[in-house]
């Protein structure tokens, strides 16, 4: 989990960690693909889930979010805008979503005001 949300963290910084510049200002450049991941649709651009994330509380703000959902309760996504990335990880954790949900609700409620669930990735 610690290495996947590294790689968030990569995607998500704006200092060219990764030799392209911003990935955030990539994806707003292209196109979102409309598919379909665990029988939901899914918004996809440079290969990764693109979403939205709300803050709690006064400033309230909504966010692109950058990740990917998989089986099992896997999950992983930055949030540029609040220099946040996360990840779980576990081995067939649930074969549904709320076993990750109720995890991530968890981990965002203890960040800064809180944040709700990112839309489009889970």
């Amino acid at each position: 989990a610690r290495a996947l949300a590294r790689f968030y963290a990569a995607v998500g910084s704006a200092d060219g960690r990764l030799g392209v510049g911003s990935v955030s200002e990539h994806v707003g450049q292209r196109q979102t693909t409309r598919g379909v991941l665990h029988e939901q649709t899914a918004d996809w651009s440079v290969g990764l889930q693109v979403g939205t994330i709300k803050e709690r509380g006064g400033r309230a703000r909504t966010m692109a979010a950058l990740g990917h959902r998989g089986a099992g309760g896997i999950v992983g996504f930055t949030v540029p805008a609040a220099n946040l990335s996360v990840a779980i990880t576990g081995s067939r954790l649930s074969s549904k979503v709320v076993v990750a949900r109720r995890l991530l609700e968890l981990v965002l409620t203890s960040f800064d005001d809180g944040m709700h669930l990112p839309e489009g990735i889970l």
